[in-house]
């Protein structure tokens, strides 16, 4: 009757025999196969340093104009509160709405640009501005363009007061 009904011992033996069987009776081994002519690996090396070499060049250039282009932001911001001092320094201009906007180009060779926009009462008032300009754009002593987009409107003094 144990045998019908199966004793718990018999499936216990059982699976420790497996468990307990070396691998190597179960185990295929398949035979080295001998590499491909030309596929060592060394192929695969050189495209991965030429590829690792190309990253590390794409990436220099990018710091490099990074570099540049943050400098070149610092250099206006400079420039344009030079200019913007010169006008609040002056007792005419110092109310007037003239503000400088400078650009400047992201290769050394370029030429700055400054152009001086807003609204003065008199063609006087508009002369001291550019001259003020000029003069504080030679004082940093760069190659500059000035652009005049100053108005002259007689009425701007009285909107202002």
């Amino acid at each position: 009757m144990e045998r019908a009904l199966g004793s718990p011992w018999n499936s216990i033996t059982f699976g420790l025999s497996i468990l307990l069987t070396p691998a190597a009776v179960y185990a295929t081994t398949a035979a080295p196969s001998a590499p491909a002519p030309g596929s060592d690996g060394t192929a695969a090396g050189v495209v991965f340093a030429i590829a690792i070499l190309a990253l590390l060049v794409v990436t220099g250039i990018a710091v490099k104009l990074h570099d540049r282009k943050r400098k070149v932001e610092d250099e206006v911001a400079a420039l344009q509160g030079r200019i913007s001092d010169a006008f609040f320094g002056d007792r005419v201009l110092s109310g007037m709405s003239v503000t400088p906007t400078v650009r400047m180009p992201l290769r050394q060779k370029g030429l700055v640009t400054v152009t001086l926009t807003g609204t003065v009462p008199t063609p006087e008032a508009r002369d001291a501005a550019i001259q003020l300009a000029m003069q504080a754009m030679e004082e940093s002593q760069v190659s500059f363009q000035l652009e005049d987009r100053v108005l002259v409107d007689p009425m701007a003094s009285r909107r202002a007061a």
